[in-house]
C-alpha cells in the first residue's frame, strides 16, 4: 500500500474510533422508544431522523476510504456528536495529520469529560454540558481588549455544576483541535468570551492563537483528550454580527451580538445587498450625467454628493435620476431595516424551577443586559465617481471622498496625528477595483504644511475594513494593505517629480541589493471630492505592518527605529539605541568591537545604504529609518529622496562622510567608524565597485529615468498646468509649468554622465584610499 493510501485509512480508522465514542455516550442511557438521545444546550430531545442521516453521511466517508485504498476499516454507525450538532462531512480529508500534541483522540483514561457529573436522573450519561454559544468574526465595537476589538468565541455552561476550563480546547480547525488551550473555571449557567489574537496569546487573559475569518470558517471546541465535542461553521458575516446559538440548538446571524450574557433576540439574514448604478460607475461624459441606483429590496438609500459621509439624515434616494453637471463622487449608504422572528435564545435552564436562569445571574461583572429591540438596522456604505468634462488620462484614477469640514481642519492642522472618515476608490483602466471606507489624515513634516499636500491612507475596523486586499503594485507579490500613502512629491515639486520612486525602482531593477529596504510606488491622478489634484504617488509605508508582508512575518516580530533612537514599534529598540550608545564609545577597529556590531547589524546593508547616498548627494539625511524582524540583524530602509542628485555628486561623500556626528540626530556615526576597520573598508569598496559598475551606471539609470519619464508625461502636462507656475502659499516651494518641468528633465539625465566616477574619486580623496586597494576594487570605476 503506497504512504497516500495508507495515511488515508489511517485516517479513517481515527474518525471512527472517535465516532465510536461520542456514539458511546449520546446512547448509553436507555430510552422507552429505543431512539437515540441528542442533547442541545441543556435540553433532551428524540432526534432518531437525524441520527439517521448521519448515519448515511459517516457510511459515505468510511466507504471513500475504503474505496481508496482497497482495505476495510470498521466503523460506528453513527457520527452524531454531543452537545449540539455534529458534522458527519466535516471531518476533513482523511490523508491529513490531526495535530493534537500527543493526545489520544480516543479517550481512555480521560474519558470522564463526556460522563462524569453528566447524568440525568435515572443515572444514565448525557451530553457535554460546555457549548460553544456565540461567535463573532468581523467586529470593532464589542468587549474591547487591550485597546482592540477582537474576534471572539463564547462558551456557555448550560449545566449547575462549576466546571474546570483546562480539560476544554478551541481551535478553527479539525486537523488540531487542541490548538488553543483554556484556562481558570466557568461557573454553573454562565458564559466566558474568549479573544482570538492569534499566534503571540497569553491564555491567562482568555486568549486564543488563531483568528477567525471573516469569510467563513469552522470553530471547534475539544476535551482534554484531544476528542472534539463539537463544530460549528460559521459562515460569512457582515462587520459586527455573530453567529449565535438559538434555544433549539441551531445557530442564525444575530444582528445584535451579546458576548458574555445571554444571546440578543434579534436574529437572521442580515446581509445588505450592494447598489448599482446606471450609467455605468466609473463613466466619463463631456456633459452633465444622469444617474439612477438599483436599491435591494427592503432598502432604503441616502446619499451625498460633497464627499461627506452619507446617513440617514442626508438625502434619500426617491427613484427620481439625479443630474451631476461636474466631476462627482457619490456617497451612499445603504440601509436595511430588519425585524425578525423573536426566540428564546440561549438562555440555560435552571434546573431546580425548569425556569430560564435570571440574566442577573448570567451576565459577566460589570457587562449590560441587553433587552432586545423589535427592529434593528443594517447598513452598508458605497461610492460612485462620474468623470465629467475630463481630459483622457493614461494613469489610474483615485477618488478620495471626505467631509468638508474634516478637510478643512486637517489642512488647519496638518501636523495632528487625527484621521477623518474617508471614502476612496481607484479606477483602473476605467473600471472600479477597490472602494473602501479609511481613515486619512496628512503625512510629512515641512511638506505637511503644502498646498500639495501628501495623505496617508490607514484602513481599520474603526472606519470599516481591517486592510485593503487589493494588489496596488505590480512589482511585489503582496495583496493586502494595512495603509498606504498618497504623495505629492514633497519639495521635488520644483524639480522632476519623481526622485523618491525612480531611485528605488534603479535597485529593484538591478536586483543586487537586497539587504537595503525600499518602498513601491504607483503613479495615479488624484480627485478629492471631485476636484481633480494632479498627480501623485501611491506608496508604501515603511512601518511594521508593512515590513511584516514583505518578510511574511508577525507583525509583533518588527521593530523600527527613526532617527537613531526613537523607537516607532516592536519590542527590539533597546537593543539598536544600546547598540548606537556602543559605536559611540567604542573604538570599531578593535576586533572584538567589531565583531559585536557584525553580530547585530547586516554591514552589507549599511555598505549599500551609504554607498547608494553619497551617489545621491543626499541633504536631507536626518530620516534615517532601521528595522529588524525577530532575531534577525538590523538592516536600513531607504526613504525621502527628494533633495537628492541636483549637483554632479562631487560633493555627497564629502556630506555624508566627511565628519564624525554630522547633522542633528549623528546619523552617520555607525558608518563613520565602521570606515576606520580595513575589513569593511574592503567590504565597502568590494560594493562600490559592483553597484557603480551595473546597477547606477550612467547606461542602466538614464534607461529607467526615460521609461519613467514616458509613463507620466502626457498626465504631468495637466497636473503642472494645475499647480504652476507660482509659489506654494506656505513659501516653502514653487510649482513649475510643464515647459519647466521638461527642460529640469533633461538636465536631470545630464547630472549621471561620469557620476560614478565623481563619486568614487571624491571618496577615495576623503578616506585616503590607497593605490593597493583602487587597483583592487576602482580601476573600472576612476579612468
Amino acid at each position: 500500500m503506497n504512504t497516500y493510501k495508507f495515511s488515508r485509512v489511517i485516517g479513517a480508522m481515527v474518525i471512527a474510533l472517535f465516532s465510536a465514542l461520542i456514539l458511546s455516550a449520546c446512547s448509553s442511557g436507555n430510552n422507552s422508544d429505543n431512539s437515540p438521545k441528542v442533547e442541545t444546550n441543556n435540553k433532551i430531545t428524540n432526534d432518531s431522523s437525524n441520527a439517521n442521516e448521519k448515519n448515511d453521511a459517516s457510511e459515505e466517508i468510511l466507504q471513500e476510504s475504503n474505496d481508496d485504498s482497497g482495505d476495510t476499516a470498521e466503523g460506528p454507525e453513527s457520527l452524531a456528536g454531543v452537545g449540539g450538532e455534529a458534522k458527519a462531512d466535516g471531518q476533513g480529508p482523511a490523508d491529513v495529520e490531526v495535530k493534537t500534541d500527543g493526545q489520544d483522540l480516543t479517550g481512555g483514561e480521560n474519558e470522564s469529560l463526556y460522563t462524569e457529573g453528566m447524568r440525568d436522573g435515572d443515572g444514565s450519561e448525557r451530553a457535554c454540558p460546555i457549548i460553544i454559544n456565540e461567535v463573532i468574526s468581523s467586529n470593532s465595537k464589542y468587549m474591547e481588549h487591550k485597546g482592540k476589538f477582537c474576534d471572539m468565541i463564547e462558551i456557555a455552561n448550560t449545566s449547575n455544576e462549576t466546571f474546570d476550563l483546562s480539560e476544554f480546547f478551541l481551535s478553527d480547525t479539525l486537523f488540531e483541535p487542541a490548538k488553543g488551550k483554556l484556562v481558570g473555571e466557568i461557573a454553573p449557567y454562565s458564559f466566558e468570551v474568549f479573544f482570538c489574537v492569534g499566534d503571540e496569546c497569553d491564555p491567562a487573559e482568555h486568549e486564543l492563537p488563531f483568528k477567525i475569518s471573516a469569510s467563513g470558517e469552522t470553530v471547534v471546541l475539544a476535551g482534554s483528550t484531544g476528542s472534539i465535542i463539537e463544530t460549528v461553521d460559521v459562515p460569512q458575516l457582515q462587520k459586527n454580527t455573530s453567529y449565535a446559538r438559538t434555544e433549539d440548538g441551531n445557530f442564525v446571524v444575530c444582528a445584535d451580538p451579546t458576548p458574555g450574557v445571554a444571546n440578543s433576540e434579534m436574529t437572521g439574514d442580515m446581509i445588505v445587498g450592494s447598489l448599482s448604478v446606471s450609467p455605468e460607475d466609473g463613466t466619463r461624459s463631456e456633459g452633465p450625467v444622469e444617474i439612477t441606483f438599483t436599491v435591494p429590496e427592503g432598502c432604503d438609500v441616502f446619499y451625498t454628493l460633497d464627499g461627506s459621509e452619507p446617513k440617514t439624515s442626508s438625502k434619500k434616494y426617491t427613484g427620481d435620476p439625479i443630474v451631476l453637471k461636474k466631476t462627482t463622487t457619490v456617497r451612499t449608504l445603504t440601509r436595511l431595516i430588519f425585524t425578525p422572528q423573536k426566540s428564546e435564545i440561549t438562555t440555560p435552564q435552571n434546573s431546580a424551577t425548569d425556569t430560564p436562569q435570571d440574566q442577573d445571574i448570567l451576565r459577566n461583572p460589570g457587562s449590560s443586559i441587553n433587552s432586545g429591540t423589535t427592529s434593528v438596522e443594517k447598513t452598508r456604505l458605497q461610492s460612485f465617481s462620474f468623470f465629467i468634462g475630463e481630459p483622457n488620462e493614461t494613469l489610474d484614477d483615485v477618488c478620495v471622498g471626505i467631509g468638508v469640514g474634516d478637510l478643512s481642519r486637517l489642512n488647519a492642522s496638518p501636523h495632528s496625528s487625527t484621521r477623518y472618515p474617508a471614502s476612496i476608490a481607484m479606477y483602473h483602466e476605467g473600471v472600479k477595483v477597490f472602494d473602501e471606507t479609511c481613515g486619512m489624515n496628512a503625512n510629512g513634516n515641512t511638506s505637511a504644511v503644502y498646498d500639495k499636500k501628501s495623505y496617508r491612507i490607514k484602513f481599520s475596523r474603526k472606519f470599516g475594513e481591517s486592510k485593503l486586499h487589493y494588489k496596488l503594485f505590480d512589482n511585489l507579490d503582496i495583496d493586502s494593505f494595512d495603509s498606504f500613502v498618497l504623495r505629492g512629491s514633497s519639495q521635488d515639486n520644483e524639480d522632476v517629480m519623481l526622485k523618491d520612486e525612480l531611485v528605488p525602482e534603479i535597485l529593484r531593477q538591478g536586483g543586487i541589493v537586497d539587504e537595503v529596504l525600499t518602498t513601491s510606488y504607483r503613479p495615479v491622478n488624484l480627485y478629492l471630492n471631485g476636484e481633480y489634484r494632479g498627480l501623485y504617488y501611491i506608496r508604501e509605508h515603511i512601518d511594521g505592518p508593512m515590513i511584516a508582508s514583505h518578510y511574511g512575518c508577525d507583525e509583533e516580530d518588527v521593530t523600527v527605529v527613526e532617527q537613531c533612537k526613537e523607537i516607532k514599534c516592536g519590542n527590539a529598540g533597546k537593543e539598536w539605541t544600546e547598540l548606537w550608545d556602543y559605536v559611540g564609545s567604542h573604538d570599531l577597529t578593535d576586533p572584538e568591537a567589531y565583531a559585536h556590531v557584525e553580530s547585530l547589524v547586516s554591514l552589507e546593508s549599511v555598505a549599500d545604504y551609504y554607498l547608494v547616498q553619497i551617489w545621491l548627494h543626499n541633504i536631507d539625511t536626518d530620516n534615517l529609518r532601521v528595522y529588524k524582524v525577530g532575531n534577525d540583524k538590523w538592516r536600513y530602509a531607504l526613504y525621502d529622496l527628494d533633495l537628492t542628485l541636483n549637483d554632479d555628486g562631487s560633493s555627497g561623500p564629502t556630506f555624508m562622510l566627511g565628519r564624525y556626528n554630522r547633522g542633528l540626530y549623528t546619523f552617520n556615526a555607525l558608518i563613520f567608524k565602521l570606515l576606520k576597520n580595513p575589513e569593511f573598508m574592503e567590504l565597502f569598496l568590494s560594493r562600490m565597485q559592483l553597484l557603480y559598475t551595473t546597477i547606477l551606471s550612467e547606461e542602466k539609470v538614464l534607461k529607467i529615468v526615460d521609461a519613467f519619464v514616458e509613463r507620466i508625461d502626457h498626465d504631468m502636462e495637466r497636473s503642472c498646468a494645475l499647480w504652476g507656475p507660482r509659489d506654494d502659499s506656505s513659501g516653502g516651494v514653487y510649482y513649475i509649468n510643464y515647459s519647466t518641468w521638461k527642460r529640469r528633465v533633461e538636465k536631470f539625465k545630464s547630472r549621471f554622465a561620469g557620476r560614478t566616477a565623481t563619486v568614487a574619486a571624491e571618496f577615495v580623496k576623503l578616506k585616503g584610499v590607497s593605490d593597493e586597494l583602487v587597483e583592487k576594487y576602482l580601476k573600472d570605476i576612476i579612468k
